[in-house]
């Protein structure tokens, strides 16, 4: 790394190494993926590398909409996931208009116990891992030593979650809240299903309920900004700051290589890219965006190659994973192929935009190695119980006007804000900060 401190690499080497990248992921994908399987794959994949283009380009995240709000007091990003809420709900909108998708057959979750303990951790976790599972395959681009293990201790995370939610003893967290059966049943809390009088099947009354509480979500966050400017303890996001000088830089010192390959997006642009890969989901699977399934798999995967057998592996899940999907191939699985081009799409505009080289990130204190570990370990066990990440638990069900998405969102910004209070006082008393 000091080579590179040093002298650097030249932006050309970059943009070079990432359209190699890119090229050598559709020669290969087209050349060793099964004629039947190759079709899906290379769909999954180009929806990977557009999400997490996108999410690099514009520098988003998930997990920033809690961490940022509460270190900075900018609630940009909050605001525009707001926004992406939106969008999605557009798609949907289209989708149940155009007879793709009917309202019992949107994506979302039941309201049960684990869902508000699952939600509520894997907020508080996100504050310690300082992302969630879509952030941690484009930080393995931008800052690979924290990515790297919030990512092994998610998997490791989520392998252990598998096993704990399949003991007889936990059946009580897929219970609904408060034993309210009509809680129970997602497709009844549909928002779709309490406006079927609208002759749309529901789609045009629940687009405009979750408009309505997407600009509440939009008002709340701009209350909380203006207090902490009022208050002065408003500080303002690094990242955010470079980026709206950048937006707002005379148009005549730009190249046209520059705006199309190397310029950041402004935070809408990056919503829109993304909403438009879950559109094409929602068309071509009749499903929406997961990230998080996978990871448990992969440690599981990891541990099979150490000689743990896969009947060993699905004894101790009780059942939760099937001996056989140790030895399944790895690269013809849709989710894991999405996954991975995630962490692609981000290394590609880096790459791409030159922007690649940065020898501190790799500059951690050994407590803070310690942080990054728990948090990871802490998202895994909270996409069992709340049954999906920020992507699957939050985004997709929001969009697809499930009410599971709205009440995992006021858990993850509760836990969220609660893990960076935890999080600051032990930064204080470890003297990291």
């Amino acid at each position: 790394m000091k080579f590179f401190e040093k002298y650097g690499v030249s932006r050309s080497v970059q943009f070079l190494v990432g359209v190699l990248i890119l090229a050598l992921m559709i020669i290969l994908g087209a050349s060793l993926w099964p004629d039947a399987e190759a079709p899906r794959l290379m769909f999954r994949m180009f929806v990977g590398l557009s999400i997490g283009y996108a999410l690099s380009r514009a520098a988003m995240g998930f997990a920033g909409t809690v961490n940022r709000a509460y270190t900075t007091g900018s609630t940009k990003l909050m605001k525009a996931i707001a926004v992406l809420f939106i969008f999605g709900g557009i798609a949907t909108f289209v989708a149940v208009m155009g007879g793709v998708l009917t309202p019992d057959k949107l994506p979302g979750n039941t309201l049960n116990w684990g869902l508000l303990i699952g939600a509520t951790l894997f907020g508080f976790g996100m504050s310690f891992g300082v992302c969630c599972a879509s952030g941690v395959l484009t930080d393995l681009a931008d800052s690979p030593l924290r990515a790297l293990v919030v990512l092994f201790f998610f998997c490791m995370g989520g392998f252990l979650g598998v096993a704990l939610v399949n003991q007889d003893w936990m059946k009580w967290y897929a219970e609904p809240i408060f034993g309210l059966e009509a809680l129970g049943n997602k497709a009844n809390l549909n928002f779709a299903t309490w406006f079927n009088w609208d002759g749309t099947n529901g789609a045009l009354g629940a687009l405009i309920l979750t408009i309505i509480l997407a600009s509440v979500v939009i008002f709340l966050a701009t209350l909380y900004e203006n207090k902490r400017k009022r208050e002065n303890t408003y500080l303002g996001c690094e990242c955010e700051c470079c980026i709206a000088k950048i937006q707002t830089e005379p148009k005549e010192n730009e190249t046209l290589g520059y705006k199309i390959i190397s310029k950041p997006w402004g935070m809408l642009t990056g919503a829109a890219v993304i909403a438009l890969a879950f559109a094409a989901l929602l068309f071509v699977t009749k499903g929406g965006w997961g990230v998080s399934g996978p990871l448990g798999q992969w440690f599981a995967r990891f541990l099979h190659m150490f000689g743990l057998s896969g009947e060993a592996i699905e004894s101790f899940t009780n059942g939760g994973y099937k001996a056989g999907m140790v030895d399944a191939k790895f690269f013809t699985n849709q989710m894991y192929v999405q996954d991975l081009s995630i962490f692609a799409g981000a290394i590609i505009y880096l790459l791409t935009s030159g922007n690649f080289w940065k020898p501190k990130a790799w500059l951690f204190k050994p407590l803070e190695i310690v942080f990054f570990a728990f948090g990871g370990i802490l998202l895994g066990l909270a996409i069992n119980l709340a049954k999906g990440c920020n992507a699957g638990g939050l985004f997709t069900p929001i969009s697809s006007f499930a009410t599971s998405g709205w009440i995992y969102l006021i858990c993850i910004v509760g836990g969220g804000f609660l893990g960076n209070i935890v999080r600051k006082y032990l930064y204080k008393v470890c003297k990291l900060s």
